[in-house]
């Protein structure tokens, strides 16, 4: 026979989920399929810092009620089980994969930092600061788009480098502004080209 205090944590499926107030219904298939009332998500963070994540609906999700007031209990979060085995094996990872395949994923063993997102569909990645965004590397900095590359700056730009740089195209690189264009150099200024053309109004 159950007790109240043996009975307090419960298995069940989320049936449906309020996404405006984090909470959630649960069925207790081991109870002839009772419904629990819209129970809280338990999250990581809620008031200083506030974390959000819902279950979806059909899953698995482990469940605490009150013992005192069994109407009362919130959601823990889910689980894996025989059934549903985690999607890697590696401590030293955290990880994790969306329900498009977008992945997160930081190695503390080899100090690397994974973030893809798949390419079906219209997929943006968005950074947005009203301060500065710095990108710093002991090593290289590499930028590869498959298709075109846009900086669009409404002030100055400026490339500073100790040592040489390198402008390659395998077609043609056109360079225009609306006000001089200056080309300064303590050194020799080379243009080579198999037609070279400079055009001054």
């Amino acid at each position: 026979m159950r007790d109240k205090y043996t009975d307090s944590i419960r298995i069940g499926i989320v049936s449906s989920i309020n996404e405006k107030k984090g909470t959630a219904k649960v069925v207790f298939p081991d109870r002839q399929g009772i419904v629990s009332m819209e129970l809280p998500v338990g999250q990581q963070n809620t008031f200083g810092d506030r974390d959000y994540c819902m279950p979806d609906i059909h899953e698995p999700v482990r469940v605490f009620m009150d013992p005192e007031a069994p109407h009362r209990g919130y959601i823990q979060g889910s689980y894996y089980d025989d059934t549903r085995l985690p999607p890697i094996g590696n401590a030293n990872k955290r990880y994790t994969l969306f329900k498009d395949n977008t992945l997160i994923e930081y190695d503390r063993e080899l100090h690397t930092l994974t973030i893809n997102v798949p390419e079906e569909g219209d997929t943006s990645i968005f950074v947005t600061t009203a301060s500065d965004i710095n990108v710093l590397s002991a090593k290289n900095i590499n930028i590869t788009a498959g298709e075109n590359l846009t900086i669009n700056v409404d002030g100055d730009t400026n490339i500073h480098t100790t040592g040489t740089t390198n402008i390659a195209s395998g077609d043609a690189i056109n360079i225009s502004a609306q006000q001089p264009i200056h080309i300064t150099s303590g050194q020799v200024v080379q243009i080579q080209g198999a037609e070279t053309t400079l055009v001054v109004p």
